[in-house]
């Protein structure tokens, strides 16, 4: 007896996940801000600067900070929020 063919084409299975591309999904620990303006209150210059993932997330970032905190004033340099005593 011969093998018969199917008449339906074989299907590729999907490709699975590389496991570094699984690692790659892991997201970081949040900041502590109210360590990081703690630190800048003891600064001696009155300044520090926090580099953010994108731009966009540094202006949410700052807009939140001076919502919850009224002893400093932000500004935003592409993904570097710059944090300054009043």
């Amino acid at each position: 007896m011969s093998a018969r063919k199917s008449s339906t084409p074989k299907t590729t299975p999907k490709p699975r996940k590389h496991k570094a591309a699984l690692k790659r999904r892991v997201h970081l620990p949040r900041r502590d801000w109210s360590k990081i303006v703690e630190r800048l209150n003891r600064s001696e210059n009155g300044m520090t600067r926090v580099t953010m993932g994108s731009d966009v997330s540094a202006q949410v970032t700052r807009i939140r900070l001076l919502k919850s905190y009224t002893n400093i004033t932000a500004y935003t340099k592409g993904n570097v929020v710059v944090l300054e005593l009043k």
